[in-house]
């Protein structure tokens, strides 16, 4: 059986992950993924709110993203 998850959860789940693990947002959703084996082309849907936010900031200053583009899939 597939479990769903709603992105209130979701985002709940990154941030607690974030502040126990000591990961950064990317790294906490990675772990996500590969902990319960979602396909990550799937996390777009569920990244929304602050945690797109946050995440948009993260991978901007990391020069992963140009500052003026979004994000593909989110």
């Amino acid at each position: 059986m597939i479990k769903t998850i709603k992105p209130l959860d979701f985002a709940i789940i990154i941030e607690d992950i974030v502040a126990n693990k000591k990961m950064s947002y990317l790294d906490a959703i990675s772990h996500y993924c590969e902990e319960t084996k979602m396909e990550p082309e799937t996390v777009g849907k569920l990244v929304q709110g602050n945690l797109k936010a946050k995440l948009r900031e993260e991978v901007t200053a990391l020069h992963f993203l140009p500052k003026t583009a979004t994000i593909p899939g989110l």
